[in-house]
């Protein structure tokens, strides 16, 4: 105000410093925007030569301006007004809130917080002094337990000396690398803690050669080791190898874990503070291994009750570590993008993700890419510091759009590895099309052609790999005759011959033991399943059988979740023309086999939940735990792929290194091939001895259809002659032709 009138500035791109108490103006700044002043009070004058307001010198030199900041929705001017203003970031860095520094501590205690602050055992811990702290539900959630009996126990040792170990795991979610255990190794005097992952407990005896070779390297002297009585430890390698160094082996008494509480304890310490980041975070399972390790990184900075008087840190290097980089797990922090093939000069640089650790060495930041469902590494990157953190509300994080519970999944029930889906390609000469599942007639010979349900569309209702014709359109919607949905099936004269071929089927997954009857879980929905009727008949189109098999609706189920690999490795056609090609020189024995139900003899590891069938169903509220695998599941064919193989080689058959799906056994100059397509098998042999002998071994594992020599397989026609053999594939051209209107 001057001479009694009201004047209004508009001042734009300011700096916002937290916790000052005055704003600073500055003169250099307003001469820039065409502004001017006169005499020692600083009468400042605006561009038009108009005089805005006067101001009083003070005892320290300064010039004391009055102005009144009014909120006023008037723009300024948009060459000078950033065109985002939604949001203010501080120029200056305001001390931490208590509630603030816990989370970026990966949820550690309030007390050892305190203490670190306390004994300045860290730099760049700046702590707002007005703040206080407040109950943390995650950590609630995640550490709750019955009260222990400690015991103070002294460490003498110097850092290296003795180490405590023990094997975590083994976890039922693989973590998005594929690990299901971790080596933990706690050095008695610094407390300080090494984490390495494993896929299997056997790595484990490697990785503790691994550990004390660099500690050896490093100028350590390692003496002494505690460890459990579990075979990963004791074995006579691990054992042969520390006691050639002179190395004490401690080991606890049976039934004794509290003897290696030191690793114990910090399992547990680890776990909870894992489990309360990635609660707080709401991030998927399968990040468990990255909050193990980003909860080991930040314990060795955190005040240890054991130590005292430094960080595990501290200890160990020699020398206080530095926090200031910290910030919460899962926090926002936006990577450079980098190494795109075309650059986009007018799109954004960088990327908001998901900060899920740090690297040491790189001095890089590990962040997940939701996109890719992948972990990576990037040393340029930078957090956004919100102009207010004690009152900023926590951004959602897209962290992947499917990230919710679907039937047949357990909420606390995830595995992980990628899903790499088996591309059929349109059936020819060199792609022939793949059946997944049993679709021939029992004990007859293979010479039906009927129609097919693949169920690789069953798994994917959506795929897009082949449009539907107009005829299979009016299937879908009106019900096609020969393929009946259950409801129509019941309702058909033709019932009787479909309830009998659902009962054959039901017989058989009973037989197999494919599930057990349980209680359905709390946190667990199972998925549903559908019956899939279809008449068998001949290439003259007669009706040889009615068949049913028992779908599960695996569409509802989710990768990385409650499936890990479903690809499935098939026998290269190559290799069959080439032994079809030696039959006739080498005078070879052919026989075809088909496996019964071949996908329902897979053994699952994952706990998958089904409804009872469709129109079978008691009046109990049981569901089905599958054990074996049933059509539908996504890992069905995987599943299938292993069983076959580990039987096989159990046999001392051993795949070919060109085709692993070709199988051989010798017997001195004689010798018998197995070739395995899902679920048809062809044997090729030089005497009838080792082809009877093959069959009476493939029988004892499964349920076979002999089909003799073989006429057709893959949708290849096969006509074997005393000095010759062809191979067509008439019909196939003939459908071809016909479904593009030539024939």
């Amino acid at each position: 105000m001057i001479d009694g009138e009201t004047l209004t500035i508009h001042l734009c791109d300011v700096l916002y410093v937290p916790g000052n108490r005055n704003n600073l103006f500055s003169l250099g700044r307003w001469l820039t925007k065409g502004g001017d002043f006169s005499g020692q009070n600083l009468a400042l004058i605006s561009k038009t030569g108009k005089l805005i307001t006067k101001g009083t010198l003070t005892s320290n030199n300064l010039i004391k301006l009055c102005f009144r900041y009014m909120k006023n929705d008037t723009k300024c001017d948009t060459a000078l007004t950033p065109s985002r203003t939604d949001a203010s970031y501080p120029a200056v860095k305001k001390p931490k809130a208590w509630d603030m520094w816990h989370r970026h501590f990966a949820h550690i205690g309030i007390s050892g917080l305190c203490r670190l602050f306390d004994k300045q055992l860290v730099t760049g811990f700046n702590v707002d002094h007005e703040s206080t702290f407040s109950d943390c539900e995650a950590c609630t959630e995640a550490k709750q337990s019955v009260i222990p009996f400690n015991k103070m126990v002294d460490h003498d040792a110097e850092p290296g000396e003795l180490t405590h170990i023990d094997v975590w795991g083994k976890y039922s979610v693989s973590s998005i690398n594929g690990f299901q255990y971790y080596l933990l190794m706690v050095d008695d005097a610094s407390q300080y803690v090494t984490v390495k992952f494993l896929k299997s407990k056997d790595q484990a005896a490697q990785k503790v050669k691994n550990y004390f070779t660099h500690l050896a390297v490093q100028g350590r002297t390692p003496k002494a080791i505690r460890i459990n009585r579990g075979h990963e430890f004791i074995n006579d390698s691990l054992l042969e190898w520390l006691y050639s160094r002179g190395m004490e082996v401690h080991m606890t008494t049976p039934h004794s874990p509290s003897q290696n509480g030191v690793a114990e304890r910090m399992n547990r310490t680890l776990e909870e503070l894992a489990r309360a980041m990635r609660l707080a975070a709401d991030l998927p399972v399968f990040l468990w291994e990255q909050a193990i390790a980003h909860a080991a990184y930040v314990q060795n900075r955190a005040y240890s009750s054991a130590v005292k008087t430094a960080t595990p840190y501290k200890c160990w290097h020699g020398h206080k570590p530095d926090v200031s980089h910290l910030r919460e797990f899962s926090a926002p922090v936006w990577i450079l993008l980098q190494g795109q093939k075309v650059q986009l000069k007018m799109e954004a640089k960088s990327k908001r993700w998901a900060l899920i650790g740090y690297e040491d060495g790189s001095k890089s930041v590990k962040f997940y890419n939701a996109e890719t469902r992948s972990v990576l590494t990037s040393r340029n990157y930078r957090f956004l510091e919100p102009s207010d953190p004690s009152n900023a509300i926590p951004e959602e994080l897209l962290i992947t759009p499917d990230d919710v519970a679907h039937k047949g999944e357990s909420m606390g029930n995830v595995q992980n590895t990628r899903d790499a889906r088996n591309v059929d390609a349109e059936p020819g000469p060199l792609n022939p099309r793949k059946w997944t599942a049993e679709d021939d007639a029992e004990g007859s010979p293979r010479k039906t052609r009927g129609k097919r349900v693949d169920y690789k569309h069953l798994d994917d209702p959506f795929s897009d790999d082949e449009t539907m014709s107009a005829e299979e359109l009016t299937n879908l919607l009106e019900g096609d005759p020969d393929q009946p949905t259950f409801d129509q099936a019941k309702r058909s004269t033709k019932w009787p011959e479909w309830e009998k071929a659902i009962q054959s089927e039901l017989a058989q997954l009973w037989k197999k033991g494919t599930w057990k009857l349980v209680e359905k879980p709390k946190d667990a929905i199972p998925i549903s399943n559908k019956w899939v009727l279809t008449k068998k008949c001949d290439k003259e189109g007669n009706l040889v059988k009615y068949k049913a098999h028992l779908v599960a609706h695996g569409f509802t189920q989710r990768p990385g979740q409650d499936y890990d690999e479903t690809f499935l490795p098939v026998v290269r056609f190559e290799t069959i023309r080439a032994l079809l090609a030696m039959v006739p020189g080498k005078k070879l024995k052919v026989q075809q086999l088909d496996v019964k139900g071949a996908y329902l003899n897979g053994k699952l590891t994952q706990s998958i939940y089904m409804e009872q069938p469709i129109g079978f169903e008691d009046s109990s509220e049981l569901v089905c735990l599958l054990v074996k695998s049933i059509y539908g599941l996504k890992q069905a064919r995987r599943v299938w792929n292993i069983e076959f193989d580990d039987a096989m080689r159990c046999h001392g058959y051993r795949p070919l290194i060109s085709d692993p799906c070709t199988y051989i056994l010798r017997e001195g100059d004689d010798f018998v091939i197995v070739t395995v397509w899902v679920d048809n098998l062809l044997l090729f042999a030089t005497t009838d001895k080792l082809i009877e002998w093959t069959k009476t071994i493939l029988e004892a594992e499964w349920e076979l259809t002999d089909l003799g020599e073989p006429m057709k397989i893959v949708g290849i026609e096969i006509a074997l002659g005393d000095r010759s053999v062809m191979i067509s594939q008439r019909h196939y051209l003939e459908s071809i032709l016909q479904k593009e209107g030539m024939d």
